[in-house]
């Protein structure tokens, strides 16, 4: 592993309680918004194929896309043409990056330790994709408490479980970035990590960023 983190932390992995506001905290409801979003006349019109075999493992592009979070009753066909894209593209883990709306935490640029709980079943972090981001953004940006209240990320969860159940992930929020410096500065850090995580993983990359 690239982790700088040491063992109690990593033994310290729990499981987010998920909000639900934005969506409904039923399995069967919240499958049948998912369905409906994708047959929506603004959406796709169908259901995602079968798991696509186009690999891009040996380049160094990464399927990335720039996604809402609002609720599923408005903003679910957007949702699911995305979802439709990714489905395009082989990738076993996936980072999420949202926006800190409430300004909880410590750190402006935070990492979430945890596993994530959806209607759909539990989505597992990626301990080597966390650790690597950590060895280069430091420890100060595990932050557990910036992301108990916020529904950017969350909202992503139960479509990437339904199209992917054994994909893993990695939620990473923003606040209070001071400038376009600094801005520039952290999204440098974490391209590197994403590169070496790659270079020591092999591992097949999705890059999802909310709006």
């Amino acid at each position: 592993m690239a982790s700088n983190i040491n063992l109690p932390i990593l033994q310290q992995i729990l499981t987010r309680v998920p909000l639900c506001y934005y969506y409904s905290s039923q399995k069967s409801e919240c499958l049948q918004e998912i369905i409906s979003s994708y047959l929506h006349r603004l959406g796709p019109g169908q259901l995602p194929s079968e798991l696509s075999t186009i690999s891009l493992d040996n380049t160094s592009f990464i399927p990335c896309m720039l996604v809402p979070h609002g609720a599923y009753c408005d903003s679910g066909p957007l949702y699911a043409q995305a979802y439709q894209w990714i489905n395009s593209f082989m990738f076993d883990t996936a980072l999420i990056i949202g926006t800190n709306h409430c300004g909880m935490g410590l750190s402006n640029v935070s990492l979430s330790p945890d596993n994530w709980q959806t209607p759909l079943g539990i989505q597992e972090i990626d301990t080597d994709l966390f650790n690597t981001l950590v060895s280069v953004l430091g420890n100060q940006t595990i932050d557990r408490e910036a992301h108990r209240k916020e529904h950017s990320i969350e909202n992503q969860i139960p479509f990437l479980k339904n199209l992917r159940p054994q994909a893993k992930f990695v939620a990473l929020s923003f606040s209070r970035l001071n400038d376009l410096h600094q801005g520039y500065q952290v999204c440098e850090q974490i391209k590197r990590a994403i590169n070496l995580y790659r270079q020591q993983t092999g591992i097949l990359f999705l890059f999802l960023r909310i709006n």
